[in-house]
């Protein structure tokens, strides 16, 4: 279950890059089996219109069972990867996880550049995860 949450998380990430924009930044989250929250940076309440289509686009992403891709990398390989998100303040090991939607981890390396890897989900985190974004959430 908590893998499914961490999807969700993502998903939610990704959704919020989308609308309300890419200036979005995510400031914090919570993940429990009863609940997920994700904390956010956008400078004003979401109008409900944008919160409906947020959940549209993560209804979707769930849909399509994305391919969720991890691989362990070094610090500094991880930092170069364009649109990579990390949370503010936060002290990653070395070497760290780097999770990812939709691309390989290997892709994002190979390019860490790549204008494209602003537009998906690409963390680095901490516990081990694989599999597919297929996940249910209240």
């Amino acid at each position: 279950m908590p893998q499914m949450q961490q999807s969700a998380q993502r998903l939610n990430s990704m959704s919020c890059k989308e609308v309300p924009g890419s200036h979005v930044d995510q400031k914090g989250s919570i993940v429990l089996p009863e609940k997920l929250r994700f904390d956010f940076s956008h400078g004003k309440p979401v109008k409900p219109d944008d919160l409906r289509r947020i959940e549209s686009i993560m209804n979707e992403q769930i849909k399509a069972e994305l391919e969720v891709s991890a691989k362990k990398a070094s610090l500094a390989d991880a930092k170069r990867v364009n649109g990579l998100r990390t949370v503010f303040g936060e002290v990653y090991p070395d070497p760290v996880r780097i999770v990812a939607i939709v691309r390989k981890v290997d892709d994002l390396l190979a390019d860490p550049e790549n204008e494209e890897w602003s537009s998906i989900s690409a963390e680095l985190y901490f516990k081990h995860t694989r599999g597919k974004s297929g996940c249910s959430f209240v």
